[in-house]
């Protein structure tokens, strides 16, 4: 199901408070997958580091490069980001969307079939409200 060639990495902005969620969700989907990849963190402080990395929010995941969980329409941005899971939202996709998304292409990046995992929604939050 996956190659050996999986590259992982997780974008996110200084302190973001749910960097360890997305963290631990990525590890144990690749466990649950019993795939190994390359996990690279990366902070990104300003809306140019952004749009040069593929950050949609933070954290935003890329797997082998793309961003699986991204509307077409998400601007770059040094924000937070919000993903839908099981009818709610959460700071990180599912284990389960994360191990969809994984495989989606024999273990390179994909995109996460809309009708069974809704796409995410990134807010702006400034000085503690959503903006």
């Amino acid at each position: 199901m996956f190659n050996d060639d999986v590259h992982i990495e997780l974008l996110s902005v200084p302190d973001c408070p749910n960097i360890a969620l997305a963290r631990e969700r990525v590890r144990a989907a690749l466990d649950e997958a019993g795939a190994f990849a390359t996990l690279h963190e990366r902070v990104i402080g300003t809306d140019e580091e952004a749009a040069r990395h593929g950050m949609r929010g933070s954290p935003t995941i890329l797997i082998n490069g793309i961003d699986p969980f991204a509307q077409p329409t998400m601007p770059h941005s040094v924000s937070c980001r919000l993903y839908t899971v099981d009818g709610g939202v959460q700071g990180s996709p599912s284990i389960g969307q994360l191990v969809r998304a994984m495989g989606a292409s024999g273990g390179g990046a994909g995109s996460v079939d809309a009708a069974t995992d809704p796409h995410p929604v990134a807010v702006r939050i400034n000085h503690g409200e959503l903006a």
